[in-house]
C-alpha cells in the first residue's frame, strides 16, 4: 500500500464512481432504508450527476 496515488477524478471515472456509490448504498443501507428506494437507485443517473460534478464542481454540492 505504499504506492497509493490520489488524483482528481476525470470524466471517464464517473461510471466507476457511480457504480461504487450505488452498490455501496444498496449494501450498507439494506434494512434501514426501504428496499424500493435502494432498488430504484440508478447507476446511469448517478453517472450523469458525477460527470457534471467532475466537469463543474461546486464545493459542498452532491451530484444528484
Amino acid at each position: 500500500m505504499d504506492n497509493i496515488i490520489v488524483r482528481k477524478a476525470k470524466i471517464e471515472d464517473a461510471t466507476g464512481i457511480a457504480e461504487v456509490h450505488v452498490l455501496t448504498w444498496q449494501c450498507a443501507y439494506r434494512g434501514q432504508i426501504p428496499d424500493s428506494y435502494l432498488d430504484g437507485l440508478s447507476i446511469e443517473k448517478r453517472t450523469e450527476g458525477w460527470r457534471e460534478q467532475i466537469k463543474l464542481p461546486e464545493e459542498g454540492v452532491l451530484p444528484w
